[in-house]
């Protein structure tokens, strides 16, 4: 949601007024009202009111409830409001903008992910990637960290096609379980081997993407070392 606030600051030279001058700042005066009053009342959106008709922030906290609604009053998230929320910020707004059976959500309003929606898109696709939340979390801030578009995607195409090999649920779970710390430390161990054999521009993007990646992940557990010390 952005906003924006114009306003233009007139002076007047009180010794130089002449009667028919102030007749002219006092019709100037009417105008302007006269445009305030065609100025609509700002409505809410098409996405807060599917969330209101499904009660989808009743579990939040008041602050969430606020700023949550403050950043779809436009239909629109942006990247720049999403840096504004914690991860764990992050994972209750976008858990909470869908209802849960697919029938509702096939009738739900698209939530537009502004001009960095590909960027966007991934971070969002990252909170409930695997079963291993520090994983999550690492794999959040690595699509957040990575700068160009060209990168990101392959670096989202290089995990991603793990997925298309599941074709129930369990086999999906299995998907799941799989990434963590060992995923990331073999992706880490081949692509250093390829890259020492053909050091071509995409497999480096993916080695710099898979260390980025550990970073973070050590980064998450360390944190949540910390906070339990």
């Amino acid at each position: 949601m952005q906003v924006t606030n114009n306003q233009e600051v007139q002076s007047y030279n009180y010794k130089n007024i002449k009667p028919q001058e102030v007749k002219t700042t006092s019709s100037t005066f009417d105008s302007l009202l006269e445009e305030q009053k065609e100025v609509p009342d700002k409505k809410e959106g098409l996405v807060l009111a599917n969330i209101d008709k499904y009660n989808l922030y009743e579990d939040l906290s008041d602050d969430e409830k606020k700023r949550f609604r403050e950043i779809l009053a436009d239909d629109t998230v942006s990247l720049e409001e999403l840096d504004t929320l914690s991860y764990e910020e992050a994972k209750r707004f976008f858990s909470h903008m869908y209802p849960k059976d697919m029938e509702s959500i096939m009738k739900s309003p698209l939530v537009k992910y502004g001009d960095d929606n590909n960027q966007i898109f991934m971070m969002s696709s990252s909170i409930h990637m695997s079963n291993d939340e520090n994983f999550n979390k690492a794999m959040y801030r690595t699509y957040r960290e990575i700068n160009t578009e060209e990168q990101r995607d392959i670096f989202h195409s290089s995990i991603y096609n793990l997925n298309t090999a599941y074709i129930n649920d369990e086999q999906y779970e299995q998907v799941k379980n799989m990434y963590g710390e060992s995923f990331i430390y073999n992706m880490l161990s081949n692509l250093e081997t390829e890259y020492s054999q053909n050091q071509d521009l995409r497999t480096k993007m993916l080695l710099d993407s898979y260390t980025l990646l550990q970073k973070n992940y050590n980064e998450v557990l360390n944190e949540k070392k910390e906070i339990y010390a």
